[in-house]
């Protein structure tokens, strides 16, 4: 996964290259705030027969672990993890 860090205005770096191992093959990765606090975090829907969800929180200048199951059975196999107006 790559990732460019903003600076609320422009993005401040070319993108780099952050994890090998999150949102990977047919995973879904989408970007939002989810712990309320501001800041735009990642996550990664596993989908397949799991369907884990993994998120990695920001703190506004980096990500602060590599990526935790947030929860689990959710988007399964080749269900979306959209609104049904947002699928392909």
């Amino acid at each position: 996964m790559y990732v460019s860090l903003s600076n609320g205005g422009k993005f401040v770096q070319d993108n780099w290259k952050w994890h090998d191992h999150f949102a990977v093959g047919n995973e879904i990765p989408a970007v939002g705030d989810f712990n309320g606090d501001g800041r735009d975090d990642v996550v990664s829907f596993g989908r397949g027969t799991n369907g884990d969800v993994y998120v990695s929180l920001s703190d506004g200048g980096k990500f602060v672990q590599d990526g935790w199951i947030w929860h689990g059975h959710f988007a399964v196999n080749n269900e979306w993890p959209l609104p049904s107006t947002l699928m392909p």
